[in-house]
């Protein structure tokens, strides 16, 4: 199954939504999610593409149990301190790995039923911070 970029960084955001409403911690379900990514051959030279893949959340409400990854590039589970997403990095040097080249990973997440945001232990954010301009996200054209 492809998925376009906007699905991939996106995923980890939908599974980590709290709803805002206290359920019972028993009720759980397991999903099996897959992420493909392929990397194509670029025209020009290259050193090194580097390839950031989100990782899912893990909260109160969503532990990851397990992941596969399939790939010819060993990736590092890095952490950003801003908002401690977690994400798969990879780094492809030149002549190290034959390109296109596919990077697949495969979760096993269990999601519990949404509680209160006093529950999760959720640091308060302000919406204000997504909603203007920066360098990668220009907002009047």
């Amino acid at each position: 199954m492809k998925l376009n970029m906007l699905t991939v960084f996106c995923l980890p955001l939908i599974l980590a939504t709290s709803t805002g409403f206290a359920a019972k911690k028993t009720d759980s379900v397991v999903y099996d999610l897959s992420y493909e990514v392929t990397v194509p051959k670029p025209k020009n030279g290259f050193k090194k593409i580097s390839v950031w893949i989100p990782f899912p959340k893990e909260n109160i409400e969503q532990k990851v149990i397990s992941y596969d990854v399939k790939s010819d590039v060993k990736p590092k589970l890095n952490q950003e301190k801003v908002y401690n997403n977690k994400f798969l990095y990879f780094e492809i040097a030149k002549d190290k790995v034959k390109l296109p080249t596919r990077i697949s990973i495969d979760y096993k997440i269990r999601r519990s039923a949404a509680v209160s945001r006093k529950q999760t232990g959720a640091k308060s954010w302000n919406p204000k911070n997504f909603l203007t301009m920066n360098k990668k996200v220009p907002i009047n054209g």
